[in-house]
Formats: C-alpha cells, structure tokens, sequence
C-alpha cells in the first residue's frame, strides 16, 4: 500500500505512540487498502479490453449477449464489436476498424466495386472470432453489398517447405494451424 495512506507517518510523535491511534491507523490503512484496490478494479473495468470477468458478464447482460462457456477473450473481443457505433460504411472506416479489432496482418480485404462484392479473410490466429467479424461486417456493409468471410489458409507459397519437410507431418496441421 502506498505510504501517504499510513497515517503514523504524518502523526506526531506523541500521538502516534498512544495505543488506541495506532490501533486506528492500522484499521485505517487496511479500509484505505480496500477502497484503493476497489478504485483500482472500477479503472480496469471502464475499458472493455481491461475489465474482469464480473464487469463483462455486465456488459453482456446489458447487451443482451450469452457467454455460452467462450473463454474472457473472445467475450471481450465480442462486447468490442457490439459496442461499435453504428457509422456508414466506407471501406477505409472498414478498415482501420478491423486493423483495431484484429490486426494490421490478420486479415485480406478486397473490394470489387463493379461486382458489388466484399470479401474478407481472416488469418487462422482470428479464426475464434470469424462468426462475430461476419455478423459486424454484415451490420454495417450496406444491403446491395455481397458480403463473403472466410479463412486464410496456410498455402504452399507461405510454407517455404520441402516435400521431405512436408511429409514429416499431416497436411491437415500445415493447412490448419496457425504457423
């Protein structure tokens, strides 16, 4: 606990030396801990990516989200996209919003503007969070807009391997996992 709480520092002497003041600062100290770690608790859960587990179940209650059993971070990631405000869709909005969701690298996006069409592809590490960016992607493209996500997998051009090196392991492994 941090020393401007503990009042026998800034007592005088002789009333620090009586019992019952002492006493009082110890009990002092200990309700000043407590608020401090609460204080401490309220400013990590102001910001979703900071919060505990309690301020997101809050959230989500009030968002009307189910956890169904997903792990803090994809509750998180999930709260982020339906805290979002409703803007127009532009693609350079599009874009720096996922850049902040997922990651400069974590995703392809092309726009074809004489087909109508985008489409989306995330990196297998942003595989967890495909079905949320979809449904936030679909909220806000506008309606005459096709929309497509998928994944981005792991293709023979990134591996850089060898046939012997390929054919230590599965190719299932290769292609699905986050390399």
């Amino acid at each position: 606990m941090s020393e401007w709480i503990n009042g026998t520092i800034y007592a005088p002497q002789h009333i620090a030396a009586i019992r019952e003041m002492a006493l009082l600062f110890d009990i002092s100290e200990k309700y000043a801990s407590d608020l401090n770690d609460q204080v401490e608790r309220m400013d990590n859960n102001l910001l979703i990516e900071t919060s505990d587990e309690e301020a997101i179940a809050r959230r989500e209650e009030i968002y009307g989200i189910t956890a169904d059993g997903r792990p803090l971070d994809e509750r998180r990631f999930r709260l982020l996209v339906e805290s979002s405000p409703p803007t127009a869709y532009t693609e350079q909005y599009l874009r720096e919003y996922l850049n902040y969701l997922l990651g400069e690298d974590q995703y392809q996006l092309t726009v074809d503007h004489e087909t109508l069409s985008l489409t989306l592809k995330l990196t297998l590490s942003s595989k967890a969070n495909q079905f949320i960016v979809q449904e936030f992607i679909e909220r806000i493209a506008p309606l005459h807009i096709s929309v497509t996500v998928g994944l981005l997998y792991n293709r023979w051009e990134i591996l850089g391997k060898t046939w012997g090196e390929l054919a230590e392991d599965t190719w299932i492994r290769w292609k699905n996992e986050v390399l």
